[in-house]
């Protein structure tokens, strides 16, 4: 049962009227139930196929964990000091409402979308609706890696991918702010690079763009 929710999962926005995951507007959608169907047979099909291909990597698996949980609260799982490589990407501050784009499909689940809603940190329904200071962004992010260090080793590595977002019409730095947080925590910046966030996410509502945006690639080094 929750292998079909899953595959049931990826198709909802797809066969909905939800425009796409990056924009929570209505369209006009005429698939009716025999194209939902052979919709939901196909991406059964293909993730069948992935399960088989992924099951004869087996022994590699096995030797690999898996955890669901608060990333501020990481070593409620991982071991301190267990950790050889880090590789993430917070939220874009401001940017993206992960639990509104994602609602449709958790009502269909019979999830709770408001528990969602209010863990979620850096989304437009707190610094747009709820006009929340940046300050509260910097204090989660300081959370995250704070923990993200306990479990890292010594001289391990850590790439974070993320971009700028605008707070009450300013721009937050997210490559100034990023790197203040990371060296406060033990770790020293060793390379970083940088695209026009313009160029990328044209997927977004145009009302959300705002020229100078970029997206970060920061490699941190704990000393």
């Amino acid at each position: 049962m929750l292998f079909c929710n899953m595959v049931f999962s990826s198709i909802i926005n797809i066969v909905s009227n939800q425009e796409s995951d990056t924009r929570y507007v209505a369209k006009e959608n005429k698939m009716d139930i025999e194209s939902i169907m052979h919709t939901f047979g196909k991406k059964m099909k293909q993730t069948i196929k992935i399960c088989e291909q992924t099951q004869r990597d087996i022994d590699v698996l096995k030797a690999s964990k898996a955890y669901l949980l608060d990333s501020r609260h990481a070593t409620m799982k991982i071991k301190k000091d267990s950790v050889d490589f880090i590789m993430t990407s917070p939220p874009y501050p401001n940017t993206y409402d992960y639990y509104l784009y994602h609602k449709h499909r958790m009502l269909w689940l019979d999830n709770d979308f408001k528990n969602s809603m209010n863990l979620e940190i850096g989304s437009r329904h707190e610094f747009s609706s709820k006009k929340h200071p940046p300050s509260n962004f910097t204090r989660d992010l300081h959370e995250i890696m704070s923990e993200c260090n306990k479990v890292l080793r010594q001289e391990a590595k850590a790439v974070i991918v993320i971009g700028d977002g605008v707070v009450q019409g300013e721009l937050y730095d997210s490559r100034l702010n990023t790197i203040s947080i990371c060296e406060s925590v033990g770790w020293r910046l060793i390379d970083s690079t940088l695209n026009d966030l313009d160029d990328i996410s044209r997927s977004f509502n145009k009302n959300f763009r705002y020229k100078g945006k970029k997206e970060h690639i920061l490699v941190f080094e704990k000393v």
